[in-house]
């Protein structure tokens, strides 16, 4: 699971079909985006607040989220955030 600083670029996901990141992010806002894969997103210290299908969602420590491909979602750090992301192609995990 290779590891991504604030000013990494995104992995690209087409050579893969499961992607993994881990990274510690502080004062992040992702803005609204979406993504061709489903998402995995986990917690490891730190809280985010997710906005997911027009919910306002916290995800606290050792709690993760299923954010489906395609689905509008926005992710929120106001304090440092631990995390890991997976990423599944939907092509090859239904």
């Amino acid at each position: 699971m290779p590891w991504l600083d604030a000013s990494d670029p995104f992995p690209d996901l087409t050579d893969h079909h499961v992607l993994g990141i881990a990274a510690r992010l502080a004062q992040h806002d992702s803005g609204l985006h979406q993504h061709p894969w489903g998402q995995i997103l986990y917690t490891h210290s730190g809280c985010i607040t997710v906005t997911l299908d027009q919910q306002l969602c916290l995800l606290p420590p050792g709690r993760l989220i299923w954010i489906p491909a395609l689905l509008p979602h926005q992710a929120q750090m106001s304090e440092q955030v631990d995390y890991r992301s997976v990423y599944l192609d939907p092509t090859h995990y239904p």
